[in-house]
C-alpha cells in the first residue's frame, strides 16, 4: 500500500521531509482517496453514496487488495526551512496543542508534528479499534512530555511497518470497522473480510497446483 509517503500500513501517512513542518496534524486534516475501492463513482460529499445522492455504495474491495492514498491537507500552519536555517519557532494555532507550547517557548516543531502524529493514534484510532492496541507503545513514546524522548518520523515509521509486518495475514487484510457504522456497514465489512479470505485461499491453491512455465 502506498500512502502519502514511502510507509506501508494504513494508519500512518507519514512522509519524512527534512526541511518541512505540517505543524497541524490532526483527523480532520488527514483525507483518504477511496476512490480505488469502489467500482463506481461516489458522491463528492457522501462518500458512501452514489452520484444521485440516495443510492448507498459499498466499497468492492478491501485497502489490502486496491491501493489508496492518504493525503494531509490544510497547510495554513506549516512551515518550510532551508538548509542549515535554524528549526525553532514559537506560537500554537494548531488544532492539538503539544506540552512544549504551553509556556510559549521556542520549540522544535518538528517534535511537535510527532506529538500529534501519536496523540491521533492514542485518542482517535486505538480506543476505538481494539485490533490496533499492539501500537499503543510506540503511540506514548511519540506522545512523551519531553520532546527529546519522543523519536523521530523516520523511526516511527519504521517501528509501525515493522508492527504491521509482524501481523498475521489475515489480521492486516481485514477491515477495520468504525465505531460509529450501522449495523448494515458492519455486515458489509464483515462479508468483505470473508470474501477477501476466501479470493486469498483461492489464490494460494491456484499458484500452489497450478505450474507456471
Amino acid at each position: 500500500m502506498s500512502h502519502t509517503g514511502e510507509n506501508a500500513n494504513p494508519l500512518c501517512p507519514i512522509r519524512v521531509e527534512p526541511y518541512f513542518t505540517f505543524s497541524d496534524i490532526a483527523s480532520p486534516n488527514i483525507m483518504m482517496d477511496a476512490q480505488p475501492l469502489f467500482t463506481e463513482p461516489f458522491h463528492p460529499y457522501h462518500p458512501f453514496k452514489a452520484l444521485d445522492g440516495r443510492t448507498t455504495l459499498y466499497p468492492r474491495y478491501a485497502r489490502s487488495q486496491k491501493p489508496v492514498r492518504y493525503y494531509y491537507i490544510d497547510f495554513g500552519y506549516s512551515k518550510q526551512f532551508k538548509e542549515g536555517e535554524g528549526r525553532m519557532v514559537s506560537g500554537w494555532n494548531a488544532r492539538e496543542q503539544v506540552p512544549e507550547q504551553v509556556d510559549g517557548d521556542p520549540y522544535d516543531p518538528f517534535k511537535a508534528d510527532i506529538y500529534q502524529l501519536g496523540a491521533i493514534l492514542r485518542r482517535d484510532l486505538i480506543p476505538s479499534n481494539a485490533s490496533l492496541s499492539f501500537l499503543l507503545p510506540i503511540a506514548r513514546q511519540m506522545t512523551e512530555e519531553q520532546p527529546c524522548k519522543r523519536p523521530t518520523l523516520a523511526v516511527a515509521r519504521r517501528t509501525m511497518n515493522d508492527q504491521f509486518g509482524n501481523l498475521s495475514g489475515w489480521r492486516k487484510r481485514w477491515p477495520i470497522t468504525p465505531p460509529f457504522s450501522t449495523p448494515r456497514s458492519r455486515i458489509a465489512l464483515y462479508w468483505i473480510g470473508i470474501r477477501t479470505e476466501l479470493v486469498h485461499i483461492l489464490q494460494t491453491l491456484f499458484r500452489l497446483f497450478i505450474p507456471i512455465y
